[in-house]
């Protein structure tokens, strides 16, 4: 049962995220809490991509107004953890890669140096706690 709410308590976090980053933005330097629980999600449970992309959307348009921001490098993020989950040895060293190229956007869009290194910080901890979470669902 709760495995089928995942993907929806993930948006519902994912939005939290964003009204708390809309929220406190130029107050303060933060991680961008969206698109580093999404960029997690998305990096943990590889299928549930059908109801994580349009959180990545709605976090381009709402944040950075354009689709052009996260989304594609997001979107590429089942299929190219397809291809690295074949490779056994070095698995994990691509998606700790992939997720910095995801939340990459956030330079070249406005945000500073410090605010993409505070959301890398932040994706880690999330993507192992949702691992582990997927893991035990999983068994």
């Amino acid at each position: 049962m709760i495995r089928h709410r995942q993907p929806a308590l993930l948006l519902l976090f994912s939005f939290a995220g964003l009204c708390f980053s809309l929220g406190l933005a130029g107050h303060i330097v933060q991680p961008d809490w969206s698109l580093a629980l999404l960029t997690a999600a998305l990096l943990s449970y590889r299928s549930g991509w059908p109801w994580l992309i349009p959180g990545v959307v709605a976090h381009d348009v709402s944040l950075y107004w354009t689709v052009w921001g996260a989304l594609p490098l997001a979107a590429a993020i089942p299929y190219l953890l397809l291809q690295i989950d074949r490779e056994l040895g070095t698995a994990l060293m691509w998606r700790a890669i992939l997720m910095g190229v995801v939340c990459l956007p956030i330079l070249w869009l406005g945000s500073g140096f410090m605010q993409w290194l505070m959301t890398l910080m932040l994706c880690v901890p999330l993507w192992h706690a949702l691992t582990k979470l997927h893991a035990r669902l999983s068994s």
